[in-house]
């Protein structure tokens, strides 16, 4: 019986270890190795004081030139028109904004899914106020 009593307890004596270590490995907040948690902190602050950071950059609006629509060359075969000093027909883009119809008095323009229309002022009140200077300043 004493030999059993021995056995049993060299037994346990060999095994507890054992039983130990599986126990710390499936509860790994008592590790030893890991660091504390205030150390853990104070690593990952200083690793990202060693990174680069990243600006965010917006993008600048680039104020383009107003469309001007100076005159169209209206027929039935050809139809082209002349903005900001620009000779255009159907298609051509001018300022980012693309000519998508001519039509006697007005075209229109599409910018970023924006319909732009433009008319063709009616210039003939200044030709007008132009030719009655001339012939007032002849009669003086």
């Amino acid at each position: 019986m004493y030999r059993l009593f021995l056995l049993l307890i060299l037994g346990l004596l060999l095994i507890q270890p054992l039983l130990l270590t599986a126990n710390e490995l499936s509860n790994s907040t008592n590790n030893p190795m890991q660091p504390p948690a205030f150390a853990l902190q104070q690593y990952q602050q200083e690793k990202s004081k060693n990174k680069p950071k990243v600006a965010v950059v917006q993008k600048k609006r680039v104020k383009s030139k107003p469309l001007l629509l100076t005159s169209i060359l209206y027929s039935s075969t050809r139809k082209i028109v002349i903005i900001n000093e620009k000779m255009l027909s159907v298609s051509d883009t001018i300022n980012g904004a693309k000519l998508v119809s001519i039509k006697k008095n007005s075209v229109r323009l599409v910018r970023n899914g924006k319909a732009i229309n433009l008319r063709l002022l009616n210039q003939s009140k200044h030709i007008h106020k132009t030719v009655v200077q001339k012939t007032m300043d002849k009669k003086k």
